[in-house]
């Protein structure tokens, strides 16, 4: 029997690629490719696209655009040298370094399609900015540009789509293209009939409705699952079908955006079907019978009543407006495809400003954005990438997940419990309709290393992956494990028959095994995950959180103190991961954090004073997302010179460093693997050898000299005996 793929394209469906990587193209003999920028993005991190990136730069680098050759050509002809590159280099600021990058993209986007048109017979797909989406002339500009760069590496528009969001303002570009260019246009982000008719009408060549992004939204609104013959995404693209082909219409009609291969095969017979790699592998790899669905004959008996739109905008508007689901799907779509063309542009932008470096022996290029010297961009833009944070329900790392939220990225909770703050975060961030950043809640013990496991499978359920990985819960020497009470000893609960400790299991055991889960997961994407393997080009992040018990010795509470101590010493010895592999381990080592693991505890508030200071989570996660978002931070430059009296607490924003009389030298260090930063008042680099320990506010507590002779008054005959 033939395959599944086989038996799709004999019941008259034209299967298409939808991917970047035309590496994985050929094998599935798809007739066209589909592109966007989100495609291009993931594509053009393997290292085996880097030439592709490179040409693109190169044409980029050397654009000038029409108002650098104004400016220039205004310039006095008696200028100086240093003065006319001082001139070159202001105008290749601002509007003119941006005029390269959007080139250098447009370049990017045409080497690709060039690499997947000598694989395939048919077309090719390539978008217009998202960002255009609701400029009408602004779309047909970009557009005539795109089919310009393919027509002068000998490529003819005839093997072109060009891609628009199905806007009024798209659809009406594409009428444009069509009746006077005759280019032929792909409608995408299709989500309604509204928009279907209107791109008929307007005598688009194809559209891509998109089934998988319909059914997640009715998934989220009706809270339950669909069967492939009652999936939403499915009779959307059948009701187009069954219109297009009832009224006489020639343009294609493509679904797009598949999450299962059930949705696939109910769409047997449909003109088109754009599917991505890993749903075409599961296609050619079965055997499974898939009788033909959508017949055209068929649908001139149905009873559909004809609108028309092309030519009554306020009509389109109101009727599309009448579809929540549309709307949002539309809007959020946008803003993906927007998003990831900026990320691309930050990666090309920073290629660009090397490539001046390395060109020029004078003055170098200004450059906004810091860029490391081996081009690696260990640095990550948090927009659009995923944590999994364990222990996120309060302290520390709820303060770490919620900055992470702010800035774009999804987070996955992993907790025993949520606090009732960390609860209303995580609902407030819970609609995957919305287009910012999701928070979803795993409950975990991490003591359970198969719990562990699930976290990281209901990341690439949920989100696809997963770029940053905190195992950030902990405990303080509690009483129910605790080194002054031996198992077996209430107020102990380790038993002395379990050959373990729960707070040494918690504090060092789990982080050191959620390292090894998250090293697998980046090294081996699942194959339902959009991620590629991690890579230098392609990094990733693990951070821990460590303490300043680990540069230290605390006699009430040893096991802590060891777990820590052995924290910063496993984040030191994976520092080579780094410039290995691409994966950045580091820590934080905070001091006396003001968390409910302190303020809930009675026993523990009776080791402080008034006057001790806090460190609050707050700025401790600042520092976090530094490490994270920064090629370089700001440290202490020597043991902080102290002459004042203190606050109350370090807030965020005070990390330096001239508070009052307190006059404090820094420096600036590089961020890399193994790094761990002390965070008390200051912050300050925690060196691997001859460290001279905990340094200036924030680090300790007053009242220690009262637990230590409670500690002692215990140690009498008896002690630990069961």
């Amino acid at each position: 029997m033939t395959s599944s793929l086989e038996q799709l394209k004999a019941a008259g469906t034209t299967v298409v690629c939808d991917s970047g990587d035309f590496a994985t193209i050929g094998k599935y003999k798809p007739q066209d490719a589909t592109t966007n920028p989100s495609l291009i993005l993931v594509a053009s991190k393997k290292p085996e696209y880097a030439k592709l990136m490179d040409e693109a730069v190169l044409y980029g680098k050397d654009h000038v655009s029409e108002r650098t050759q104004y400016q220039l050509k205004a310039a006095p002809p008696n200028l100086s040298i240093p003065t006319a590159f001082d001139t070159v280099l202001m105008l290749l600021q601002g509007k003119d370094l941006d005029s390269k990058v959007d080139a250098t993209l447009d370049r990017l986007l045409v080497e690709f399609g060039k690499e997947i048109l000598k694989i395939i017979p048919g077309k090719v797909s390539t978008e217009v900015d998202a960002r255009f989406s609701f400029d009408t002339q602004a779309s047909v500009d970009k557009a005539l540009h795109i089919i310009d760069l393919y027509k002068s590496i000998g490529i003819g528009k005839e093997r072109i789509l060009i891609k628009i969001a199905s806007t009024w303002e798209g659809i009406k570009a594409a009428h444009i293209l069509q009746s006077k260019y005759g280019i032929n246009c792909n409608l995408t982000l299709m989500f309604s009939l509204v928009q279907a008719i209107a791109a008929a009408e307007a005598g688009a060549f194809l559209i891509s409705p998109f089934v998988g992004r319909i059914m997640d939204w009715y998934k989220a609104a009706m809270k339950k699952e669909f069967a492939p013959h009652e999936d939403p995404g499915v009779k959307s693209v059948q009701s187009i079908f069954n219109y297009y082909k009832k009224y006489g219409y020639k343009t294609i009609v493509m679904g797009a955006s598949f999450r299962n291969v059930g949705e696939i095969t109910e769409l047997a017979g449909c003109d088109y079907l754009t599917i991505a790699p890993n749903l075409l592998e599961s296609l050619y790899n079965s055997k499974d019978d898939v009788p033909k669905k959508l017949i055209s004959e068929d649908a001139t008996n149905l009873d559909i009543t004809k609108k028309s739109y092309l030519n009554d905008e306020a009509l389109f508007r109101f009727d599309f407006n009448e579809e929540a689901m549309a709307v949002e799907k539309l809007r959020e779509g946008i803003s993906k495809f927007a998003a990831d063309a900026i990320t691309l542009k930050d990666i090309l932008r920073k290629k660009i400003e090397k490539a001046f470096r390395v060109a020029s022996s004078g003055p170098q290029l200004p450059s906004t954005t810091r860029v490391s010297d081996n081009d690696r961009h260990m640095a990550l833009s948090l927009a659009g990438k995923t944590a999994i944070v364990t222990g996120a329900g309060s302290g520390i790392n709820f303060s770490f997940a919620s900055l992470l939220l702010s800035k774009g990225c999804n987070v996955l909770f992993a907790d025993l419990a949520l606090r009732p703050e960390a609860q209303e975060l995580v609902s407030k961030h819970s609609d995957s309709s919305q287009p910012s950043a999701r928070a979803i809640f795993q409950e975990t013990d991490v003591r359970d290393w198969a719990q562990l496991e699930r976290m990281f499978d209901i990341a690439n359920k949920e989100f696809g992956g997963a770029h940053i990985v905190c195992p950030g819960a902990g405990v303080f020497e509690p009483a129910f494990s605790n080194f002054w009470h031996p198992p077996g000893h209430p107020p102990s609960r380790d038993p002395p028959w379990s050959s373990h400790y729960a707070s040494l299991e918690i504090n060092l055991t789990h982080p050191i095994r959620v390292t090894q889960l998250a090293i697998s997961h980046f090294l081996n994407p699942a194959p339902s995950s959009h991620l590629s393997v991690v890579s230098p080009q392609n990094p990733r992040a693990i951070i821990h959180v460590s303490s300043v018990a680990g540069q230290a010795t605390l006699f009430i509470a040893p096991i802590y103190v060891a777990a820590k101590h052995g924290v910063s010493g496993f984040v030191r010895s994976l520092a080579t991961l780094d410039q290995a592999l691409g994966i950045r381990v580091t820590a934080v080592a905070p001091g006396v954090v003001k968390t409910p693991l302190w303020t809930d505890n009675a026993d523990k508030m009776a080791y402080l004073k008034e006057t001790d200071e806090w460190v609050t989570p707050d700025f401790v996660a600042e520092v976090m997302v530094d490490l994270l978002e920064k090629d370089e931070v700001e440290v202490l430059a020597s043991p902080p010179v102290l002459g004042g009296t203190t606050t109350a607490a370090v807030e965020p924003g005070n990390k330096s460093l001239n508070n009052g009389n307190e006059k404090i030298a820094t420096r600036t260090v590089k961020v890399e693997g193994g790094m761990v930063l002390e965070v008390g008042r200051h912050v300050r680099k925690v060196e691997t050898l001859m460290d001279p320990g905990p340094s200036g506010q924030g680090h300790s507590v007053s009242n220690i000299n009262l637990i230590t002779e409670g500690v002692l008054r215990d140690l009498k005959s008896g002690w630990g005996v069961v």
